[in-house]
């Protein structure tokens, strides 16, 4: 990026002379540019302020200047050239009486974003914190939520886990008061991250997946949609299921649409395949990510080092291995602690006989634990909030249980007469009342085990037909490769071809997905069936991909045709429900 700034410096003034422009064409040129970041075209938003600033310097347009820098710096914070970020916002600073109150609360929130990025977190603490106190007094509702989701991935940074907990249950509060639904995403994207910082996996996955479901309904959100496939792909293989981290990365490769996502991808996907020894893949994968780097962001190619020394760690070559690792600590000076990168110091000092170089970095990681342990050994993170309500009713069903039992015995022991029938009545009526209290409180954990139980079927639910779609791609990749056998004249591979076109997706896959699919989704196909008898039973399944809210593309991985089909079979569809061309095929099936 340095390079093409210096290439700007001279091209820029020798293109926009002899031009005519108006400041009322500049305000156009900049709103063009911020739609840019909104779309998350990052590189084209750069390219237009860069331009602004030199028309606004040339018709001295110090509103233009101060914007252009300030939205330049937005997009440079967005994209993956954040150093230079801060001279931008410098610059907007110095010009900030041009600004209006929002831009110079989003200027601050820009600041904080650097920061962060920088690891100086008291600073951007600081700047959120700025922001936050325009957007509050000013009913921002929206820009408000999202401050608080990025304090708290400050928070998450700093080890301040009730800190981050905290704000994110003001943001979800907020969204449910104002049913700001746009945002309720972030919010579970955070309360995945504290869940997984908890070590409590299952929760994580749970909002995990919530995230998910929310950035793929949206397509604004697609770059959301990615980060969350990356997420869960984190959770997964913390459980050691690296078939499915391994599935969910691909899927976030597949969906990324700029090359920082896209580097991040191939850079899990790597790590995962070095973890469970399968060097060849890992091997394909690093030279991808490499290559991107290259050509992409050549300053930054060294992220790709780590999991080269790793690799060649594994293959015993102890030399190339140091030589990767010390290339990417001389540039990484960004994280002052890595549990992984001090682990795998250890173990190549290990095996070169440095023993008391591999003692230095243990003990950095034991001290590293005893800080963090100091922090929390008296603490619990107090958001497991379904599972303790249902353990606190239980005990109280217990106790009232136990009162009516007890009650029961004094009923027996009370003698004669009038006090007899008083304290009868008296007994009668509160075990009446206790009696109801007892149903309604475990009418509440019934239905409280049934959320749980229902989101443990929508996780295996998803987790199949991620596998479906994971095994039908594979099989595609080796029918593809056959086909090319064929055409070679290659013996035995016609044989092989049917043999994998019978795999695709087969009736089994499709009884075990109704068996997922009907836990979750209960009665769905007798309503289907009940307003529409005449679709067939193809019809049904398109109907329940398209009720899981899947693409085009993953129906048709499912399904084993091409998306055109898919297509094609959806307009069948609307035509047989006797739906307008303007009417929604997914909007009626949601509706069921």
């Amino acid at each position: 990026m340095r390079h093409i700034q210096i290439c700007l410096m001279f091209i820029l003034p020798l293109a926009i002379a002899g031009q005519t422009f108006t400041t009322e064409d500049l305000k156009n040129e900049i709103e063009t540019g911020i739609l840019n970041i909104k779309d998350q075209s990052f590189d084209e938003a750069v390219l237009i302020f860069q331009e602004t600033i030199y028309k606004s310097k040339s018709i001295n347009y110090d509103k233009g200047l101060a914007r252009s820098y300030l939205y330049l710096a937005d997009a440079l914070l967005d994209g993956t050239t954040k150093e230079i970020a801060i001279d931008y916002l410098d610059s907007a600073k110095h010009l900030a009486k041009y600004l209006s109150e929002y831009e110079l609360a989003y200027l601050h929130e820009n600041y904080g974003h650097y920061y962060n990025y920088k690891s100086a977190l008291v600073k951007a603490i600081s700047a959120y914190e700025e922001a936050l106190t325009f957007y509050a007094d000013n009913d921002l509702f929206s820009e408000v939520i999202s401050i608080y989701a990025d304090l708290a991935t400050v928070y998450t940074n700093k080890g301040d886990l009730f800190q981050a907990g905290d704000l994110y249950e003001k943001a979800y509060n907020m969204i449910l008061e104002h049913q700001i639904t746009d945002d309720i995403g972030l919010v579970y994207r955070g309360l995945s991250t504290i869940y997984r910082w908890h070590k409590n996996t299952e929760e994580a996955k749970e909002f995990g997946w919530k995230a998910l479901e929310l950035f793929s309904n949206n397509q604004e959100l697609s770059g959301l949609k990615v980060n969350a496939y990356n997420n869960l792909g984190h959770l997964y293989s913390d459980q050691n299921s690296y078939d499915t981290a391994i599935l969910l990365f691909k899927q976030s490769l597949r969906y990324a649409s700029h090359d920082i996502s896209r580097s991040t991808a191939l850079a899990n996907i790597s790590n995962t395949y070095l973890n469970i020894q399968m060097l060849d893949s890992a091997r394909k994968y690093i030279d991808m990510g490499m290559r991107l780097m290259r050509e992409k962001y050549p300053s930054h190619e060294y992220v790709f080092h780590k999991y080269e020394a790793r690799l060649f760690l594994n293959q015993n070559e102890l030399d190339s291995a140091e030589w990767y690792i010390k290339s990417f600590l001389s540039k990484n000076s960004h994280s002052d602690y890595d549990e992984g990168i001090y682990s795998f110091l250890i173990e190549l000092l290990s095996r070169k006989g440095d023993l008391d170089s591999a003692t230095y970095y243990y003990d950095k990681i034991l001290l590293y634990k005893d800080s963090i342990h100091q922090k929390t050994q008296s603490e619990d993170f107090a958001s497991y909030r379904v599972r303790i309500e249902t353990m606190e009713k239980q005990k109280q069903i217990e106790s009232l249980e136990a009162e009516a039992k007890l009650t029961e015995l004094l009923n027996v022991g009370i003698t004669i007469g009038a006090l007899m029938v008083i304290v009868i009545l008296g007994v009668s009526y509160r075990l009446r009342i206790t009696e109801s209290k007892r149903k309604r409180l475990k009418a509440e954990l019934e239905r409280n085990n049934y959320k749980l139980e229902l989101d443990r079927h929508q996780r295996e639910l998803s987790d199949f037909t991620l596998a479906m779609i994971r095994k039908n791609q594979l099989l595609e990749e080796l029918q593809e490769q056959a086909r090319d056998a064929l055409r070679r004249n290659s013996n035995n591979w016609a044989a092989i071809v049917k043999t994998i076109e019978r795999n695709m997706t087969s009736e089994k896959d499709w009884q075990d997905f109704n068996k997922y699919f009907g836990v979750v989704h209960n009665d769905f196909f007798e309503k289907l069936c009940e307003k529409h008898p005449l679709l067939s039973k193809n019809e049904l399944r398109h109907a329940a991909l398209i009720r899981m809210n899947l693409t085009l593309k993953e129906s048709a991985e499912i399904m084993g045709v091409a998306p055109k089909s898919i297509k094609m079979a959806r307009f069948r569809m609307k035509k047989k429900l006797n739906l307008e061309t303007e009417d929604s095929l997914r909007n009626v099936i949601q509706e069921i």
